[in-house]
């Protein structure tokens, strides 16, 4: 069918992100002295933000609560997100293509605005979004199709109308049960997942440039 919108994960799906958090896991526990549990990123990766500060608060013994994490590991990220992160190939190109076809474009990310905006607008996509929804402020996962709906409301389209783009299998999940058509996103950080990403996504891309070359 022909859709009228497209919602977009950010990290790992927009932005070549994901090694930034794994750096961020490590300069995390070292500031406060503790080892990194074994195999602490592999295990957050396919959590949310929230889901990961709950985690981590438990793991920590209730040292930080999860707001308080939430807020040192944003502050953290700020500078990688306004200076540093680029666009994953061929994302740019794709997001004009729709916005030229009338596409109703939507963000629905863990991330906040202070963190994100400066990365879209460095890169010179944030004008393309109708829409920006976060995950992390509704305190949601992505595994819930609330925060997907949410967005796609907000945007004045149908779920069944929309395409959803993400980079891990919980989000994938959360679509489906929002009634999405969801396209699973390669993301180099998340190579472990990626059968169990193409196994739950309707479509599977190495690349933006899959869906209009």
């Amino acid at each position: 069918m022909e859709f009228k919108g497209a919602i977009f994960d950010i990290d790992g799906t927009l932005l070549d992100s994901m090694g930034v958090w794994y750096q961020i896991d490590i300069d995390f526990f070292k500031r406060y002295d503790m080892d990194m549990p074994e195999g602490y990123s592999e295990k957050v990766a396919q959590m949310g933000s929230w889901q990961t500060a709950e985690y981590t608060s438990e793991i920590m013994n209730g040292r930080f609560s999860p707001d308080e994490l939430m807020k040192i590991w944003l502050d953290m990220a700020k500078d990688y997100y306004k200076n540093t992160l680029k666009l994953k190939p061929h994302a740019k190109e794709y997001l004009e293509i729709l916005k030229a076809k009338g596409y109703k474009l939507g963000v629905a990310t863990a991330l906040y605005d202070d963190v994100f905006r400066p990365a879209l607008e460095r890169c010179g996509v944030y004008d393309l979004f109708d829409v920006f929804v976060s995950s992390g402020e509704m305190k949601l996962e992505k595994s819930s199709p609330e925060v997907y709906v949410h967005t796609a409301e907000k945007m004045g389209v149908k779920p069944f109308e929309c395409m959803v783009f993400e980079d891990i299998v919980p989000g994938i999940i959360g679509a489906k049960k929002g009634g999405f058509y969801a396209v699973g996103v390669y993301d180099s950080h998340g190579r472990q997942n990626q059968e169990q990403l193409k196994d739950a996504a309707d479509k599977y891309i190495f690349d933006f440039k899959e869906m209009y070359s």
